[in-house]
């Protein structure tokens, strides 16, 4: 028989330690990106008449930026997976409301969606 990943208090509490130190992680690396973006912008305003080198800091700035919105967005996920957790919804599919694997919750506890929601909302995108 298989247990659920948010089966009983002990596993929600694993869970929410291990979504907490997550999310943790990632606030860190956010805020790190920040300041990478703060430094690169200001890299920028100092050379702004060098127009070689400001074009190429325009790419990293806007590749820094994709990364800082990556990072913002994860972190998102995380709050709301909590937020699941509290409210007694974590590990349920948003789509089929069937039960999320624990399997694909512990590779990726942000999920919302079984593996056969994903995959059909994957392909409607396609």
């Amino acid at each position: 028989m298989m247990t659920t990943v948010v089966g009983d208090a002990v596993d929600r509490a694993r869970l929410a330690v291990a979504l907490l130190d997550r999310l943790e992680q990632v606030t860190s690396e956010h805020e790190d990106q920040l300041i990478r973006l703060a430094e690169l912008r200001h890299a920028r305003s100092a050379h702004a008449a060098d127009t070689a080198e400001s074009s190429g800091n325009a790419t990293d700035i806007d590749n820094e930026e994709k990364v800082a919105r990556s990072l913002e967005h994860r972190r998102d996920q995380i709050i709301k997976a909590l937020a699941r957790l509290r409210d007694g919804t974590y590990g349920t599919c948003a789509a089929c409301r069937q039960p999320i694997a624990p399997e694909r919750l512990l590779a990726s506890p942000a999920a919302t969606h079984c593996v056969m929601c994903q995959s059909a909302a994957e392909r409607r995108m396609r």
